[in-house]
């Protein structure tokens, strides 16, 4: 998830503790994921789906 959080655009900006907080230059809102024995929570996919929609954002391509 991690991966693909980072292909829409979103920085690491700090961790703590299980929390991974993640930033985007266009989004005013973070992305915070927990890692809960290798798993993200549900709510938090609905909640990072839902910014990628409200915000229109597109996967950047490789270079």
């Amino acid at each position: 998830m991690k991966t693909l959080i980072l292909a829409f655009g979103f920085k690491l900006d700090r961790v703590h503790g299980s929390h991974h907080i993640f930033v985007h230059d266009d989004v005013p809102e973070l992305i915070n994921i927990q890692n809960v024995k290798g798993n993200m929570k549900r709510y938090q996919i609905r909640q990072f789906l839902a910014i990628v929609e409200k915000y229109n954002l597109q996967l950047e391509s490789q270079v």
